[in-house]
């Protein structure tokens, strides 16, 4: 090929690039699908209905799992929050401490923590378990753990200690 012919050639390519960028589809009713700014009404639609879908989805993934988090009672909601802060800072020695708490179980494969008993003096019980070993600064902690929780709790659910 010599240098002529690749011009012309470069310039067919241009010219048939420079055209199909700008002429319109041939039949009018598949223009959304083959020129790409604008979009074919039964596409939106599809795709409207699957982004609705997912939003759907996603509100009922979040719905359960609200559900199964309100399924827990605020006062248990409270002494786990309590123990994983306390782990946070003094590691297993926190569950190891919250045991000693009559009325507390706690399943120690996935750490889940059964409360048996009157709830609120469970709890309140616990801040004072971690009290003995730690002093006022523990109360301090169990406080600000619950500060989220107690916010929407029912007043006669929360152990005085965390007032």
């Amino acid at each position: 090929m010599d240098d002529n012919q690749k011009n012309t050639n470069s310039t067919d390519v241009n010219a048939t690039a420079d055209v199909s960028s700008s002429a319109p589809a041939p039949d009018s009713s598949l223009q959304g699908v083959t020129s790409g700014s604008t979009m074919d009404p039964a596409i939106a639609e599809l795709k409207d209905a699957i982004s609705k879908n997912d939003t759907m989805q996603n509100a009922f993934t979040n719905a359960a799992n609200s559900m199964t988090a309100n399924d827990t009672d605020i006062t248990t909601q409270m002494a786990e929050k309590i123990i994983r802060e306390q782990e946070g800072i003094i590691g297993p020695v926190a569950y190891e401490q919250a045991t000693k708490v009559p009325g507390i179980s706690i399943d120690k494969t996935n750490h889940n923590i059964t409360l048996n008993g009157d709830k609120k003096i469970i709890v309140e019980n616990l801040v004072k378990q971690y009290e003995q070993l730690f002093g006022k600064i523990s109360i301090a902690i169990c406080k600000e753990a619950v500060r989220g929780i107690i916010i929407n709790a029912p007043a006669d659910q929360v152990p005085q200690i965390l007032l």
